[in-house]
């Protein structure tokens, strides 16, 4: 196991907000629909570092960098839809994070920032229920996170709330095209199946099944963001570390040695044409004398 840090892997610090609420659970399983990649916008990467394990489903190219780079945890290529079969699924060439079974959520020709060109992959389908019958844990699921641009009706309706009852539901709300707030399209499936809205961090939503009252109280709490100081993204160290390369290479530059080194260059460079050309008349003699 990778050593523990306290670094945040996920794109709004939404594994940080689900560990001050799920440290504690028993179950230690996670479900990850559109887990994309191992790392970069990971919710699960935090919980695998912390000896958790779960289900990492993904039907994009990612996938096989997530299987070798998760190889304790069970990695599904695969799509989740209502019916068993097979469907298209579009993939920006440029954005891979943003594939989706729905073409118009996958990619907008108005939008030539997202990515020029598309690819159509064949992908199995599963309903989530069949996944979850055939892989979790008898103990339970600590929660569910959704994040499948656009699909998310499809995804929750295609389990059985009866028989798997994640203790928190966690589903991306906003349209990856418009921008836009989008759970009015599939929030009615969660409140329906005993689920109560906890809070929302702009980007997702989180759900706590109704017989887990207690989870309500940590979500109050720890959104008071008092709580997520101590954290920072791994973007956020990213780029500070981009930045104090660029700033080092400036001082480099702005430097005398480097200037001093440049001027005593500048002379050579006009010998340069001369060297070879001297180089070539060199090349012809020989072949005269030949």
């Amino acid at each position: 196991m990778s050593p523990v840090s306290d670094v945040s892997h996920a794109q709004n610090l939404e594994d940080v907000r689900l560990w001050r609420v799920l440290y504690d659970c028993p179950d230690k399983f996670f479900v990850d629909c559109g887990a994309n990649h191992p790392t970069k916008f990971s919710v699960t990467k935090w919980f695998s570092e912390r000896g958790w394990s779960g289900i990492n489903i993904e039907p994009g190219p990612d996938y096989l960098e997530l299987a070798t780079a998760r190889p304790n945890e069970i990695n599904l290529n695969l799509a989740i839809g209502l019916t068993e079969g097979f469907c298209d699924l579009i993939v920006p060439d440029e954005a891979t994070g943003r594939a989706s079974v729905r073409p118009e959520n996958a990619y907008d020709p108005n939008l030539k920032q997202v990515s020029p060109t598309v690819s159509t992959v064949r992908v199995r389908q599963r309903p989530l229920a069949d996944v979850l019958a055939e892989h979790s844990r008898q103990t339970g699921i600590s929660f569910l996170s959704v994040d499948v641009e656009g699909a998310e009706a499809e995804v929750l309706d295609s389990n059985d709330w009866v028989r798997f009852r994640p203790r928190v539901v966690i589903v991306e709300a906003i349209d990856p095209i418009t921008m836009l707030s989008n759970y009015q399209n599939w929030e009615p499936i969660l409140l329906e199946n005993g689920y109560h809205y906890a809070v929302s961090d702009g980007l997702n939503r989180f759900y706590v099944a109704q017989e887990h009252p207690e989870l309500f109280a940590r979500f109050v709490y720890d959104f008071t963001g008092q709580l997520l100081n101590s954290y920072l993204s791994d973007y956020a160290i990213l780029a500070k570390n981009n930045l104090d390369l660029i700033q080092s290479l400036s001082a480099t530059r702005n430097s005398w040695s480097f200037r001093i080194g440049a001027a005593a260059l500048k002379p050579l460079k006009p010998l340069r044409p001369l060297k070879r050309k001297l180089g070539k008349r060199a090349k012809s003699r020989s072949k005269n004398v030949r």
